[in-house]
């Protein structure tokens, strides 16, 4: 009697053996397939608004729609438009970790002298963008530009921001940056 139970014990045993053998070559399977779906499966794409975009703009790991190029473009010309002594350190602290890294110190060297301009002479500048267009990833912004001083009327004149624009890891950067009065291009690199 003790052998009978033993056997079928034994049977139990060799079953459940293999029904979890066939358990575990299904999961292998589906594990096998899930993983080849993932590899295959396209990189995500991430939805950003920057604050002058009305709609929403699509980037990827490594590029973007023209929409977010223009949206960007236009917040960047908004930005550096619109300074006065009291907030263009901030300016530059905010656009800064923005530019490319082998362009960052021409770009903040060019920045800093303007802005020691600006405080010594205590000028306002206010932009007023009136057209955009975007080529790629080349960002050009044209509006009116007003500088004042404290004792000098305010004279507008067209104005020119230029950038290049590019996305690395999902991240904005800028790859050259210029302002300069309409139908004046600067033909040094990084003008302000």
């Amino acid at each position: 009697m003790l052998a009978s139970e033993y056997k079928r014990a034994f049977s139990r045993y060799i079953t459940e053996t293999k029904s979890h053998r066939v358990a575990n070559t299904i999961f292998a399977v589906a594990f096998v397939i899930m993983g080849y779906n993932l590899s295959q499966a396209e990189k995500p794409s991430v939805i950003l608004q920057p604050w002058t975009l009305t709609t929403e703009a699509k980037i990827s790991q490594t590029t973007a729609d023209s929409l977010y190029y223009e949206a960007w473009g236009l917040a960047l010309a908004t930005l550096l438009g619109n300074i006065h002594p009291d907030n263009v350190d901030f300016t530059i602290d905010a656009i800064v970790p923005l530019i490319v890294p082998d362009q960052r110190r021409t770009i903040t060297q060019a920045m800093r002298t303007e802005v020691e301009t600006l405080k010594k002479n205590n000028i306002q500048v206010s932009f007023k963008p009136q057209a955009r267009s975007v080529k790629g990833n080349v960002v050009t912004v044209s509006g009116t530009q007003v500088r004042t001083t404290g004792i000098s009327d305010a004279i507008p004149q067209p104005y020119v921001y230029e950038f290049t624009l590019s996305i690395q890891d999902y991240m904005l950067v800028i790859e050259w940056l210029e302002g300069y009065p309409e139908g004046h291009k600067c033909d040094q690199p990084n003008c302000l």
